[in-house]
């Protein structure tokens, strides 16, 4: 379980504060996809970076599988797998390389990472492709390969950030597919996205943030039946 208490994360930009979260709550059950939905800059990367412990609250407490994200940081980033909307791959390397390279990163032994590699490879269709040069693949398969790499250590928490961003419609379904297989496989995902046929389709709870601050969460069908309307209707009313 993954709880958040009246965390509070502040940023100073010359003579002002901004509060990119304010006094968050949250709890988020083990063993599901839990959508975070908002606009652009109501706080979800960095709520994201503050559960995976690339930034500290300002003030409040972050517990991820009874760890905290202050004082056990590696511990916590140990079982985290973290795709971000903004990373890249370097062009000149192949997806084989670069998961060679970051299982090691994760201490990953010779044998155990060779059948990750595999395994992974064999889930993401990702096997004609494997020895390409990054460059040379296609949208999707760059972010097929974005999130093997931040599944190669098998972690039992997975955050993405927008992962379907810029995918078709065939690359983004594969992914969602990939996501379920992950909740089905007993991870925790936690999903940000603006997509809100995506969040009503694949998401078992959601919480809509806005300016920093939660304005309602709770299981997909619980919300559906307390406003009487769509996801996107509901998100149109209270945002």
């Amino acid at each position: 379980m993954i709880l958040l208490k009246d965390v509070t994360k502040v940023f100073k930009q010359k003579n002002k504060t901004i509060y990119a979260c304010n006094d968050i709550n949250l709890a988020i059950e083990s063993n599901q996809i839990f959508g975070l939905i908002g606009p652009n800059g109501a706080g979800k990367t960095t709520t994201l970076r503050l559960i995976s412990t690339l930034m500290a609250p300002t003030k409040g407490k972050i517990d991820v599988n009874g760890h905290d994200t202050i004082k056990e940081q590696d511990t916590i980033r140990a079982q985290i797998g973290f795709l971000s909307s903004d990373m890249t791959l370097p062009s000149n390397y192949t997806p084989r390389e670069l998961l060679l390279f970051f299982g090691r990163l994760n201490n990953l032994k010779n044998e155990i990472l060779s059948k990750r590699i595999s395994e992974i490879v064999e889930q993401l269709n990702l096997s004609q492709y494997i020895d390409v040069l990054t460059q040379k693949l296609s949208t999707g398969n760059k972010q097929k390969t974005l999130i093997a790499i931040s599944i190669i250590h098998n972690p039992e928490i997975v955050i993405f950030d927008e992962p379907t961003n810029g995918l078709d419609l065939f690359a983004a379904q594969s992914v969602l597919k990939i996501i379920k297989k992950m909740r089905d496989d007993g991870k925790t995902v936690i999903l940000s996205t603006h997509n809100l046929a995506i969040a009503e389709r694949t998401c078992n709870n959601i919480a809509f943030i806005n300016k920093g601050k939660i304005v309602e969460t709770n299981d997909v069908q619980s919300l559906k039946k307390k406003y009487d309307k769509s996801l996107e209707d509901i998100y149109l009313d209270i945002i």
